[in-house]
């Protein structure tokens, strides 16, 4: 799947998607939120290539196992008229076919639950919601363009959505809270033992802005390299069981913007930054002694 069949082109446009929204609209389909989700959910991803030229007609189409993609109008319908009965909380669809229904109602309803006898079908559209649910990035290389930069790379293919927290996730985020002020006191005090241990290693390290309070989300630094690569810091620290990382790669060099005619070499000093940057561990309850292991690792690393 290639980022301009993700992001649509001729017969599978937004333009063409907004001619489908204009007959939904003289079919009296009236609600603007439902209007607004069926002209950005992607239909032609849900339908063979060879007929995704036909995917904003207001037709079933075949999508294999001798089933169809439901026609728009039904899909939009039966959706206007279940938001129409007031407050849905849960949701469950007989039949997630090839998963457009269900990615409709995602983006209207609390909780979607969606069942599929056929195995086939319920294979691809499981691959086509892991996809969209967290902004469209994939990180296997088997669906990358071109190579990966390391253990830490990923490619953005679709603009997707941010569905990747569960309830049990959100229900401990809310527990921790209360408790955010004393997580970012721990984290910049880290953060300033970073700086004074580090301070003699061929780094940069962040820089804060006086007026500002940073939470330290991450801790990057940009390793002003000379015999080692960072490719090489990285796999080093790995092998010791550091867990570093890269944050993050240039926006525009993802193929999704790429598409939209953006190409490497429009903001230099971003891909700059990528090429040397390495985010070391930093979280709250962090020891002295881990971070000492963390400080000269890195140290080794920079001497292979």
């Amino acid at each position: 799947m290639t980022p301009l069949q993700l992001q649509g082109i001729g017969m599978t446009s937004q333009r063409t998607r907004d001619r489908l929204i204009d007959r939904l609209k003289k079919q009296g389909i009236c609600r603007p939120d439902v209007l607004e989700v069926m002209a950005n959910t992607p239909r032609h991803l849900f339908v063979d290539e060879a007929l995704s030229h036909r995917a904003y007609e207001d037709t079933a189409l075949p999508i294999g196992f001798g089933q169809t993609i439901s026609q728009p109008y039904i899909v939009a319908k039966m959706t206007e008229i279940l938001l129409n009965t007031g407050s849905v909380d849960n949701v469950l669809e007989i039949g997630t076919g090839c998963g457009y229904q269900t990615l409709v109602l995602s983006q209207l309803m609390n909780r979607i639950y969606s069942v599929e006898r056929i195995e086939g079908l319920q294979k691809k559209a499981k691959q086509r919601m892991a996809l969209l649910r967290s902004h469209g990035v994939t990180r296997d290389e088997a669906d990358m363009i071109g190579e990966s930069d390391g253990p830490w790379y990923y490619q953005q293919v679709s603009l997707g959505f941010n569905y990747r927290m569960t309830e049990l996730q959100a229900a401990l985020g809310l527990s921790q809270l209360t408790r955010l002020s004393q997580f970012v006191v721990n984290r910049n005090r880290l953060a300033e033992r970073y700086d004074v241990l580090l301070s003699e290693l061929p780094v940069e390290r962040p820089i804060v802005d006086k007026s500002c309070y940073s939470a330290f989300h991450l801790y990057i630094v940009r390793l002003q390299l000379c015999s080692v690569s960072r490719r090489q810091v990285f796999d080093a620290m790995r092998s010791q069981g550091i867990g570093v990382h890269v944050h993050y790669i240039p926006v525009h060099t993802q193929p999704y913007y790429q598409a939209l005619g953006f190409a490497s070499g429009d903001f230099p000093a971003a891909e700059s930054y990528y090429e040397c940057a390495l985010s070391l561990p930093l979280y709250q309850q962090m020891t002295e002694p881990e971070q000492d292991s963390v400080v000269a690792a890195l140290r080794e690393a920079l001497l292979i």
